[in-house]
């Protein structure tokens, strides 16, 4: 092997994958960490975030199961719409309880396609994603993680490589758990594994995997040369996967390359763009004056500033430079873990919301009728509630620094950490 190549070898067959773009596998990252569902939905949510790049969506979990289960299928995705199908046949579109979250009851198992499809508004689909139900382990697989130059033999440069349970068609199997014994031979050091277990397998040279998964590293010696780490599990095919070790230069003891030499620009996501690289939705208001008949500076409500608060039993009315139409407010209420407020909220004396505030941990947005005009007025119109509706969470080790100022106000006030204004973009 030549240039640092790879070649990956299923032991019973003929069949060879050379080259570092034949191992790029899209959508995977060069560390330890194992995408999982976390990632994936993030991946989902962070691109449609701010403005969409490219719809994304994920169907959460997997699709093999035993025979008469019935569960929730949970679909991440960025588009309006989310409709599923089984074996073709459409479950109907799911219930979208948060902006990029829909769930498709009591869904009954059977095996084969589950296809999830997001459209827009319209109906137009823009992405889809599938899982197939995987056949019965049939076969191992190793793949060493795509790397921005060649493997060194430095006596530091790390290879890691991915070992997977497979079907007969080379689909990862994601309920294996099987057990996996590796065998290394040339220069290179065995880093092992880890994985839940006694000691968490560090350095052992049988490992398992989980969810049919698992990630392994080899270290280069200084001695150049070629690689071969072997992976076997009971009657499972094995695998081998080969690599090549470059020589390493040294004049005089000291190194003529550096480590950043190669590496090029990550340009995947395109050039910057020339214009706003986001999409704004809406605008903040600006407060003009702030009239309120009790509790102190009412301007307190609104000065960017987390460690002061107005708190009154009166109204407290925000008047604008100019005639807007607000759709939202944003605010953070003291005692936002504890503390409900039953308020009422009118814009020019005409009634926009009614309701408790919600409680939270920290702001809520509270969504208004949209009517034009100069000024808005808060008011409290019963008994505040307080009981922590996160008993169980604890955001600070030392609770003294997670007061949210709740002991200060009494169930006839209304209390304001701060509070922002919104009216549509555009």
């Amino acid at each position: 092997m030549n240039g640092g190549g790879v070649n990956i070898i299923f032991s019973d067959s003929n069949t060879h994958y050379r080259g570092a773009e034949n191992y790029r596998r899209s959508g995977e990252v060069d560390a330890m960490r194992i995408p999982k569902d976390g990632f994936w939905a993030h991946q989902v949510m962070w691109t449609g975030w701010v403005d969409l790049e490219k719809p994304g969506i994920r169907i959460l979990g997997h699709w093999n199961y035993a025979p008469g289960v019935t569960k929730d299928v949970y679909v991440v995705s960025s588009t309006d719409e989310v409709e599923l199908f089984l074996n073709g046949a459409s479950l109907g579109k799911g219930t979208q309880s948060h902006r990029f979250l829909f769930t498709f009851k009591d869904v009954a198992w059977q095996p084969g396609e589950l296809r999830a499809i997001g459209t827009d508004a319209t109906g137009k689909k823009l992405c889809e994603f599938t899982h197939i139900t995987a056949g019965a382990p049939a076969a191992l697989r190793l793949t060493p993680l795509a790397r921005p130059n060649h493997l060194t033999a430095d006596g530091g440069d790390v290879a890691l490589v991915e070992v997977e349970v497979v079907d007969a068609q080379g689909r990862r199997c994601p309920t294996a758990l099987n057990m996996i014994d590796f065998e290394l031979r040339g220069p290179a050091e065995w880093r092992g594994g880890i994985a839940q277990g006694p000691e968490n397998f560090i350095l052992a040279k049988s490992l398992p995997v989980e969810c049919g998964v698992n990630r392994v590293f080899i270290r280069t010696t200084r001695e150049p040369g070629e690689i071969s780490l072997t992976a076997k599990s009971g009657t499972l095919r094995p695998a081998r996967v080969e690599l090549t070790s470059q020589p390493f230069a040294v004049t005089r003891g000291l190194a003529t390359r550096m480590p950043a030499d190669g590496l090029s620009a990550f340009l995947d996501r395109g050039p910057t763009p020339t214009g706003p690289s986001f999409k704004v939705s809406r605008i903040a208001v600006p407060v003009a004056k702030v009239v309120a008949s009790d509790g102190g500076d009412a301007t307190l409500a609104f000065d960017d500033n987390e460690e002061t608060t107005w708190t009154g039993k009166q109204p407290i009315k925000f008047e604008f430079a100019r005639p807007v139409r607000l759709t939202e407010i944003v605010g953070k209420f003291a005692g936002w873990r504890q503390r409900s407020y039953p308020i009422r909220i009118t814009v020019n004396d005409q009634e926009v919301y009614r309701g408790a505030i919600p409680r939270s941990l920290g702001y809520v947005t509270l969504p208004l009728q949209p009517i034009e005009g100069r000024s808005l007025t808060i008011e409290i119109v019963a008994k505040g509630e307080a009981t922590d509706a996160f008993g169980d969470i604890s955001e600070l080790e030392s609770q003294a620094n997670a007061s949210t100022g709740d002991s200060n106000v009494d169930d006839l006030s209304l209390s304001i950490v701060e509070i922002e204004f919104y009216e549509p973009a555009g």
